[in-house]
């Protein structure tokens, strides 16, 4: 009798554990991250203002070239007009005194340009990189809710890949997938497409002409 008692005690502990086991298996979940920030109005949204500012800052540097170009014009004209010989002397010297001077501003002017250029591109990576984080924290934001109301305890991103660009997630059916319920609930107050205006966006201020 104690031995069968032992053995029930076994079977007893056994079904525990495998209850136990049962109970503790994860249940995935999966999304496409990819389509759903690609989807998501806020993206768009962002996309168009960034694309706005960076025209704006574009032709606030062509401004900038344009001037740029002019004054080497006369660069060009007062250098040539320093080494026509059919001049006096005195014009000559007077000339290559201008073009000297014109270079010089030349100069400047590039490395304003240069300067400019490398500040406006370096705030709009920022901007950039800021709202993709912003848009990135709302989505997981929703993906957290969907991911607990399905019980799932882990969800995948199914269009990522790994170091060597190979997908990470290499199967699934799809029955656990959120990505529409996501997208559905983070479009849920997407504005009408006629209210969406895309936003004005200030000219860049032009550096100061030292």
């Amino acid at each position: 009798m104690r031995l069968f008692a032992n053995r029930g005690l076994i079977a007893a502990l056994g079904l525990a554990l495998f209850t136990v086991a049962a109970q503790a298996q994860p249940k995935i979940g999966t999304v496409n991250l990819k389509k759903v920030f690609d989807n998501f109005y806020k993206t768009a949204q962002a996309t168009a203002t960034l694309k706005g500012e960076k025209a704006k800052v574009d032709d606030a540097i062509k401004d900038m070239v344009d001037g740029f170009n002019k004054s080497n014009e006369e660069f060009v004209k007062l250098r040539d007009k320093a080494n026509d010989q059919s001049l006096s002397a005195d014009e000559r010297t007077k000339a290559k005194q201008s073009a000297d001077s014109k270079l010089a501003d030349l100069n400047q002017t590039k490395n304003s340009i240069d300067e400019f250029q490398r500040a406006q591109f370096a705030k709009l990576d920022e901007k950039s990189r800021a709202r993709r984080d912003d848009i990135v924290l709302e989505i997981r934001g929703v993906i957290e809710v969907k991911a607990k109301a399905a019980t799932y305890t882990l969800v995948l991103d199914s269009s990522g890949e790994s170091f060597n660009n190979t997908p990470l997630v290499l199967y699934t059916d799809g029955s656990n997938d959120i990505t529409q319920m996501v997208l559905d609930q983070l479009n849920a107050t997407a504005p009408p497409p006629d209210a969406s205006a895309k936003p004005d966006a200030a000219k860049p201020d032009a550096p100061a002409k030292k």
